[in-house]
């Protein structure tokens, strides 16, 4: 078993050229005890390195293989020398890892075993194994702009070369201290990613079936590096997304961030330069004409066909029986679909059944003995912000497989500028602001101008949730929807691109994080359990830790295509 951390150094090196990359890729397998042996890590170091080969104008890659302590040591002493003019310095380690604190070790360490170590203790980890820290410090040492540590290693030991010690897996209470002990002493820069492939407490797997030849997260990463073009952030959360779904959550990728996230997204890798034409202006939602926004990275092509055909009148239904209308377009070739309704219990159930792991909040949520969400044509709701995004890639892989969309199609949350062009106010609101600077900031709701909305527009905190006492706020005077929580998606009018429940219902999660801060994400829309005129306006955004479940918390899902 394996589990993996990436560390990145991150600076702005979004002109990167692969002649500027220099790294050391490491796979071992042929451990001194046979039953410590591994398969795949070898297949790993060579896949990367590969992969890093193959960007236009090479890269200059050095392959170590069944390593011993000393080779790796020299290697790294090397790659310091190597990276004379270089831009990216990376290091990719394959094989087996352990956590530990040997005697005068301040903190914790990760240390990489090599193929000649026995542990019989963790005060021979120093002496017959390397520290990550001696890595970065490598790494830290080179002249470079930017560094990248990738080890896919388990953190609990070969199993029979650390036989002695007991307990060497740890159960990490959250991922922030997780980092820092993996990290041990090393000073980690700001702008800096950290993704680790499996969760607190939780092992990776080294393969998914007997017959793969590779780990999950790297054939995963490599595959993004591969055919992908984007900032080196939407690569990795999109990897780390692809393993969690074909392991059946089995392995839950994290990813944390320090810093600051635009110097992340400066990070890009392209196959060839982008053509970058200026934005083009935004059209008007009420004439019906997708608006056009800057462009994103150039897709691959399709694998299948994709709905590129869909329209306010013929929506694209998927296999679950979600409708999608196209609501916006990227220059470049990018179109958003937007689900009509938010994703029904339904939906979410049938995700559900085919994934163990699934935490089951969802299922049993009320308000004052009210039930909230429990019929099947309801949003679901008791979801976080992790569970939504889940679903997302547990359906874009499903819809993949089946060749109902492209093989760069996928499903996801909408984002916050997304969601504003869906409830009409997209061309009102200025970019380059947070989602909490925009909030509340437009006297406009999803019915129009003006309140309290018109008779049964939306559901909204009515009488039926007076009656019930369900409402957080006070209710809206003379309304009535009938409903005290939950109601069917679906049930009032649409606006005008086809949409339903912008305004009630439930509150929505986006993609977005509130603020600079990046602690709390995004919602979008009142629900059934609001009244109050100003949570009510489409500009007012909702913050919660993403973690956050809710009775009254659900998620819209839309569809991005590639031409």
């Amino acid at each position: 078993m394996k589990s993996l951390l990436l560390f990145l150094g991150l600076l702005s090196f979004s002109a990167l050229q692969a002649a500027d990359i220099v790294a050391l890729c490491i796979g071992n397998n042929d451990y001194v005890r046979e039953e410590d042996q591994l398969d795949t890590p070898i297949n790993d170091a060579q896949l990367m390195k590969q992969t890093l080969e193959r960007l236009p104008g090479g890269a200059d890659v050095k392959l170590l293989t069944n390593a011993s302590k000393e080779d790796i040591e020299l290697a790294l002493n090397a790659l310091k020398v190597r990276a004379q003019g270089a831009k990216l310095a990376l290091v990719f380690y394959s094989g087996h890892g352990m956590d530990g604190q040997p005697d005068g070790y301040a903190t914790e360490d990760t240390f990489l075993l090599p193929v000649e170590a026995t542990i019989p203790d963790v005060n021979y980890l120093h002496s017959r194994a390397v520290p990550v820290k001696t890595v970065l410090d490598a790494l830290k040492a080179a002249p470079v702009t930017a560094r990248a540590v990738i080890l896919d290693c388990c953190r609990s030991g070969a199993p029979k070369a650390t036989a002695a010690l007991t307990g060497s897996t740890k159960n990490f209470g959250d991922l922030d201290e997780r980092v820092k002990s993996a990290l041990g002493k090393a000073v980690v820069p700001d702008a800096t990613l950290i993704a680790f492939a499996a969760g607190p407490g939780r092992k990776a797997a080294a393969f998914l079936t007997e017959a793969d030849e590779n780990s999950p997260f790297t054939k995963f990463l490599t595959d993004q590096f591969t055919t992908g073009s984007g900032n080196l952030r939407d690569l990795v959360e999109a990897a780390a997304e692809n393993t969690e779904t074909a392991t059946g959550r089995r392995q839950v990728p994290y990813v944390s961030y320090t810093g600051a996230a635009s110097a992340i997204r400066q990070i890009v890798f392209r196959s060839s330069p982008a053509p970058t034409p200026p934005p083009g202006t935004p059209s008007p939602l009420a004439r019906m004409t997708p608006p056009v926004l800057p462009p994103l990275p150039a897709p691959n092509l399709f694998k299948g066909h994709p709905p590129f055909s869909a329209t306010k009148a013929l929506p694209y239904v998927n296999e679950l029986g979600m409708k999608f209308v196209p609501v916006m377009r990227y220059e470049v070739g990018k179109k958003v679909l937007f689900c009509i309704w938010e994703t029904r219990r339904q939906d979410y159930a049938a995700y559900a059944r085919s994934v163990s792991g699934v935490d089951r909040s969802w299922e049993a949520q009320e308000e004052k003995g009210v039930p909230c969400g429990h019929e099947d044509d309801h949003p679901v709701v008791g979801v976080n912000w992790t569970d939504a995004k889940a679903f997302c890639s547990w359906l874009t892989l499903r819809e993949r497989a089946a060749g109902r969309i492209g093989a760069k199609d996928e499903y996801r949350l909408p984002s916050d500028q997304e969601w504003s062009y869906a409830v009409g106010i997209g061309t009102q609101e200025t970019s380059d602001l947070t989602p909490r600077q925009k909030s509340g900031k437009q006297d406009v709701y999803p019915w129009g101008t003006g309140f309290p909305p018109p008779a049964n527009n939306g559901n909204y905190a009515d009488s039926a949730a007076k009656e019930k006492q369900t409402a957080v706020d006070k209710s809206i005077k003379d309304y009535h929807d009938g409903y005290a929580t939950t109601s069917p998606v679906g049930k009032f009018a649409s606006n005008t691109l086809g949409l339903h429940d912008l305004g009630g219902n439930v509150v929505e999660w986006c993609l977005d994080w509130h603020d600079a801060e990046q602690k709390l994400r995004v919602l979008r829309g009142g629900s059934w359990e609001n009244a109050f005129y100003t949570i009510l306006q489409s500009s007012w955004r909702y913050s919660f830790p993403p973690e956050f479940r809710g009775n009254s918390t659900g998620f819209r899902c839309v569809l991005v295509l590639s031409n």
